[in-house]
């Protein structure tokens, strides 16, 4: 029942067009559109079989609500293709790490769960470590601080690393002020984020009236002398052919 009308209807045809572009995996582009395609079918039937009669109006005003829950819930946490990891974590012990003062917890193999999954208490593993250790996680592994039973603090320096073009997890510009990274070295100021991400990404105009500095510069203006009318240099306009 309604076979022609799913595989070669302009809409069913369009939507899963959309739904390629917005689901990232293809089991979960094979769930979504089974799911719409099985609710549809269903209703199809139980009009075709004259089991169920309904106005026009309000079902298809329906339909268009229903289609628009579903490319919510299918765009709902899932800004970036599963093969992307954007963030890259590493927590330094200052103190030692143990169970009871609450050692950091992470999960193995939840990089490719969904993010509704809940860990069970054994798949949890807690980092313990000596003093002066590091723990080494991608920013897509579940993880969290653990419970501190101790009657000490636990001490750890947490330093997370990002993809150019996505903003810090911690504002460093705010946190490290171009005041103090003027005294840091050049490798340290890039780290921090006073570098351009690519070409023409993370320029900005110095605060001065017009024609007191150059329009467009590299945050690496703020703390050391650069090139004044560099976007990001051949090299990275290379990059992006």
């Amino acid at each position: 029942l309604g076979v022609e009308h799913l595989i070669f209807g302009i809409d069913h045809v369009l939507f899963v067009l959309v739904l390629l572009y917005v689901v990232h995996g293809w089991k979960n582009l094979f769930k979504v559109i089974t799911s719409f395609t099985v609710a549809h079918s269903v209703t199809l039937g139980l009009s075709s079989l004259e089991l169920l009669t309904l106005a026009q109006a309000p079902v298809e005003a329906l339909i268009g609500l229903s289609i628009v829950f579903l490319a919510a819930e299918a765009l709902r946490g899932k800004y970036m293709q599963e093969n992307i990891e954007p963030q890259f974590n590493t927590i330094w012990a200052i103190t030692d790490f143990t169970e009871e003062n609450g050692a950091t917890q992470v999960v193995p193999g939840s990089t490719t769960w969904p993010d509704d999954r809940k860990a069970k208490p054994e798949e949890i593993c807690q980092a313990t470590m000596s003093a002066g250790s590091v723990l080494l996680y991608s920013g897509s592994v579940f993880h969290s601080g653990g419970e501190n039973k101790s009657s000490s603090d636990r001490i750890g320096a947490n330093l997370t690393y990002t993809l150019g073009w996505l903003r810090q997890e911690e504002n460093q510009y705010l946190s490290c002020p171009p005041e103090l990274v003027r005294e840091y070295p050049t490798e340290l100021q890039d780290m921090l984020g006073y570098t351009m991400g690519q070409y023409a990404m993370g320029y900005y105009t110095p605060p001065e009236l017009p024609g007191k500095q150059p329009e467009c510069v590299s945050p690496a203006f703020a703390v050391r002398e650069v090139d004044s009318a560099a976007l990001g240099g051949e090299e990275l306009l290379d990059a992006t052919k």
